[in-house]
C-alpha cells in the first residue's frame, strides 16, 4: 500500500491593504487628488477611479508629494488622467525631494509632456 506524503498546512492570509490612500479635495478652482503611499500595479486602480470621477471643467492636480513609490502602472494611471483631462487642465505636483517618483516620471517621458510643479500651491495661483 502506498502512503501519500503528508500535506502541509495551507494558510490563507487576508489580502493586505494595497498601501495606497487617494483623497480628493477642492481648493478654489482646483481639484486636488492626493496620493499617499505606493502607486503600483495593485493600487493604481484607486487613482484611476478617482480621476474618472472628476469634473472636467476644473483643473485637476495629482499631488504625488506623499507618494513613496511609483511603477510604470502608476505612471500610466497619471498619464491616462492627463489624456482624459477636460478644458480645466491637468497637472502633477511632485517636490524635487521626491527623487524616486520624479525619476520614474522622467524615465517614462511624462516629465516632458505634463505640467509638473513642485507643490499644489503652484497650481492655485493660475492668473
Amino acid at each position: 500500500m502506498r502512503r501519500d506524503a503528508p500535506r502541509s498546512a495551507t494558510y490563507h492570509r487576508p489580502v493586505a491593504d494595497d498601501g495606497l490612500e487617494v483623497r480628493t479635495e477642492e481648493l478654489g478652482e482646483v481639484t486636488v487628488v492626493r496620493v499617499v503611499g505606493e502607486l503600483d500595479l495593485q493600487s493604481s486602480p484607486k487613482l484611476h477611479a478617482a480621476l474618472e470621477g472628476r469634473d472636467p471643467t476644473r483643473c485637476t492636480v495629482v499631488d504625488l508629494s506623499g507618494c513613496t513609490f511609483i511603477d510604470s502602472a502608476g505612471a500610466r494611471s497619471v498619464a491616462h488622467g492627463a489624456r482624459d483631462a477636460g478644458p480645466g487642465g491637468f497637472g502633477v505636483a511632485c517636490p524635487g525631494s521626491n527623487r524616486r517618483v520624479l525619476m520614474v516620471l522622467e524615465i517614462v517621458g511624462l516629465i516632458d509632456v505634463l505640467d509638473v510643479r513642485p507643490d499644489v500651491s503652484a497650481f492655485l495661483d493660475r492668473d
